[in-house]
């Protein structure tokens, strides 16, 4: 049985038989939706990187040498702008102190717990810089106050240059077992403490940073988009629905459809138990807005049969007669492009391009079959009124003639604007910023903003420095080596502090020789600078040893710098100057590449992106290839593949005027874009060829046969949408704003382009003999 036999008895099957259809669909969908329970839901950010992803292997490196990095930081900030108050520092001492009970807790530094160095006879004294300050005397307060805003392991780190902020820095490490469990149990302690301190203490205000808490925030956003956001989608697209098709049946059976897909595509994925994060939230809004467009083009070619006065058995039969192709190619396209996210670098987006291309699958399957037979079990009609009169495919039959009249100079119009915006991709650029996926209504947007703006730089970068022997770490020369490094960061532009072992060595120097200014440096003595080290582990308290800056072998130490610029960008030019320095000043062992959670995710935009780009020109080859296979003519493929990247290369390029930053959420709509377009290009390109083949018809009657019968259903498709996709922009989180905004733009761009574009293109290379052209 041939491709089109098998099409026309199933067609004949599904309108005949609806009962069992509508059975079948239950049930697959009962089957499949039962893997929904077996994803494994991650909070580690770790899980944004692949395994063989090189900066993540630096950074964990980092780990394992030294202590854990993972860390919440909390600034604390009195609306009298003095930390050094007695009181105030007696608030910020009580939090430092409970601060240890946090769960997995190993390390809590504060400016109160700073562990200041005096020199006696005895040797080297070691005690916490505002112990019990509020009994201090005012001028041992002064004195020490005077040491912590000139001391530069404190400045700009655990203190602000002008004093009006303190910070406390707990490094945390995580079992790493259930992070579901683990993150939450950190994040939750350490607010609730914040929380009760600003209850006690009105005029104390807390902000909570670091990795830990960031990851918490993006599903506690998520949900938050949960409560308006997704509904107020959902809702809008129900009412333009209803609107559209002037009933609520329709729009029901839409909606159900969609959902099925939903349920089933997500649950047949679920069953790998494939691991996940709030990426895949997006997977549901992705998968309705496609199964809708199925169900669009189904119903309006529907509608538009029994409006000629068919029956339900002969309209459904012709209806999915004409669309069964299209929606088949559309869905085969459609998956394959968000396939592509499987060369994202990113895990989590891989998960959701499996997981839509899935849904994308179903939603062909219930709008073909379920669609179709539930259809045929409800009792309905179309109005007595709307028979034989369709003002929309009048309007569109007008807009056909309009385009055709005047194809002499639309198509260079609109080539014109194109290529304009085509040109603008080069204003785009790759830079990921992870501060900048929350909104900055979001509270943690603003905890971010506020730590980096008035304390320290919340951007940061790691250099292990490694001395080329154990006990290397005593060497003068290497010392000296690691400060001329120091010195060269603190020039570099949004650096604000810089953290080595070497401001350890001077302080203890300076201290053991009675405060004296000028021993504020390395000594020159080997055996002078190790005494000093033991000197200085054995008066250290538990807990607050020196293993989170120099390994236990003593052979190598961690530069850690804090800079304002929280920009991907930045952080790998920083990073490649650093290395350079490094490798123009000191010997090859001290030659270090940097390492940190912010320059990951630097790097793994352009690495997903270029994977991305690759798998869209190979699913374009292919695509390509089925066109020409299924039209049977290489013009139309070509021009399908035309009709297919202008549109998404208008919208980046239009994206490159009002934004210009394309970081690892823009990638995704790579994907998102690439589904939608081809839909519309598929379907207006089908009905061309069904005209011109099936029905004989020239070029000019071909494009408005094209116009009059899925004209309205592209209208509609596009309307609902663009507004559907609008209301995902008003998102606190950035990242889905900004997907939901270029979506919308290409959804935009897609239609005008198949309208306005494609149109001029068949009359100048598809046009029969005698036809006019361009």
């Amino acid at each position: 049985m041939n491709y089109l036999n098998w099409t026309n008895s199933l067609v004949r099957q599904i309108v005949e038989k609806p009962k069992r259809f509508v059975l079948a669909s239950i049930v697959l969908f009962i089957i499949s939706a039962m893997g929904n329970p077996y994803y494994q839901n991650t909070l580690d950010y770790h899980f944004f990187f692949s395994p063989d992803n090189p900066q993540l292997a630096a950074f964990d490196k980092l780990q394992e040498d030294y202590s854990k990095t993972e860390a919440v930081f909390v600034a604390i900030a009195p609306e009298d702008g003095d930390v050094f108050k007695p009181e105030n520092l007696a608030i910020i001492e009580q939090f430092t102190k409970q601060a240890w009970s946090t769960p997995h807790s190993m390390r809590v530094d504060s400016l109160t717990n700073f562990q200041y160095t005096i020199g006696s006879e005895e040797g080297l004294d070691i005690t916490d810089l505002f112990e019990n300050s509020e009994t201090m005397t005012p001028e041992i307060l002064a004195k020490r106050k005077e040491f912590a805003l000139s001391e530069p392991s404190l400045v700009n780190a655990l203190v602000s240059d002008d004093g009006r902020v303190a910070g406390v820095r707990l490094t945390i490490n995580m079992p790493g077992i259930n992070h579901e469990k683990e993150t939450p149990e950190v994040v939750f302690h350490v607010r609730k403490l914040a929380a009760d301190i600003e209850k006690q203490h009105p005029g104390i205000h807390f902000y909570l940073t670091g990795q830990i808490v960031v990851d918490q925030s993006f599903p506690e956003a998520t949900e938050a988009d949960f409560n308006f956001v997704w509904p107020a989608f959902l809702v809008v697209m129900m009412l333009l629905l209803a609107l559209i098709y002037r009933g609520v049946l329709f729009m029901v059976i839409t909606i159900v459809t969609g959902l099925l897909a939903i349920g089933a595509g997500l649950g047949l994925v679920g069953w790998t138990e494939l691991k996940v994060n709030a990426a895949i939230t997006a997977a549901p809004v992705m998968i309705l807005t496609l199964a809708i467009a199925d169900c669009i083009h189904i119903l309006s070619s529907y509608t538009h049969e029994l409006r000629l006065g068919k029956s339900k058995q002969v309209a459904m039969t012709t209806s999915l007669r004409i669309n069964f192709t299209p929606i088949l190619l559309t869905t085969f396209m459609t998956a394959l492009g968000f396939l592509t996210l499987h060369f994202n670098d990113s895990p989590p987006y891989q998960a959701l391009g499996y997981a839509v291309a899935s849904g994308v699958f179903y939603a062909m399957v219930f709008a073909i079959i379920f669609l179709p037979a539930l259809m045929m079990l409800i009792p309905h009609k179309i109005p007595k009124e709307e028979k034989n009169n369709d003002p929309r495919s009048e309007m569109m039959v007008k807009l056909a003639g309009w385009v055709v009249g005047n194809n002499r100079w639309l198509p260079w119009l609109m080539g014109g604007i194109s290529l304009f915006f085509v040109l603008s991709l080069s204003l785009n650029e790759i830079n990921d910023n992870p501060v900048k996926y929350f909104g900055e209504k979001q509270t943690m947007r603003q905890h971010l903003d506020f730590v980096n703006n008035n304390i320290t730089g919340i951007g940061a970068l790691n250099y292990s420095l490694d001395s080329g022997e154990e006990g290397g770490v005593s060497n003068p020369e290497y010392l000296r080596k690691v400060d001329q490094f120091s010195q060269w960061l603190k020039t570099q532009p949004g650096v604000v502090q810089v953290d080595t072992f070497v401001d350890v060595i001077k302080r203890v120097n300076k201290s053991l020789h009675t405060d004296d200014e000028s021993y504020y440096r390395v000594p020159d003595s080997r055996n002078e600078i190790a005494q000093y080290i033991l000197l200085y582990e054995l008066s250290l308290p538990i807990g607050m040893d020196i293993n989170n800056i120099v390994t236990s072998q003593k052979s190598a130490s961690r530069v850690r710098v804090a800079m304002t610029n929280t920009e991907g960008r930045y952080h790998i030019e920083l990073n490649k100057k650093a290395i350079a320095w490094l490798k123009n000043n000191t010997p090859e062992n001290m030659w270090s590449e940097g390492a940190s959670a912010p320059l990951m995710f630097a790097h793994i935009g352009k690495r997903s992106i270029d994977g991305m780009l690759g798998g869209l020109i190979g699913a374009l080859f292919i695509m390509s290839g089925l066109m020409v296979f299924i039209l049977k003519s290489p013009k139309l493929a070509a021009i399908s593949l035309v009709s297919n990247v202008i549109p998404v290369a208008m919208a980046f390029g239009l994206w490159g005027w009002v934004n210009g930053t394309v970081d690892l959420g823009i990638t995704v709509t790579l994907g998102i874009a690439f589904g939608i377009v081809v839909d519309d290009t598929i379907h207006f390109l089908s009905k061309y060829q069904r005209a011109r083949r099936e029905l004989g018809y020239g070029t000019e009657e071909a494009i408005t046969y094209a116009f009059s019968t899925v004209g309205v259903a592209l209208l509609i498709t596009t309307v609902v949408l663009i507004a559907g996709f609008s209301m995902l922009g008003f998102s606190d989180m950035n990242i889905t704003a900004n997907m939901a905004i270029l979506t919308t733009v290409t959804i935009a761009f897609a239609f005008i382009v198949d309208f306005f574009l494609v149109p001029g293109l068949l009359l100048k290379f598809d046009k029969d003999k005698g036809e006019t052209g361009l």
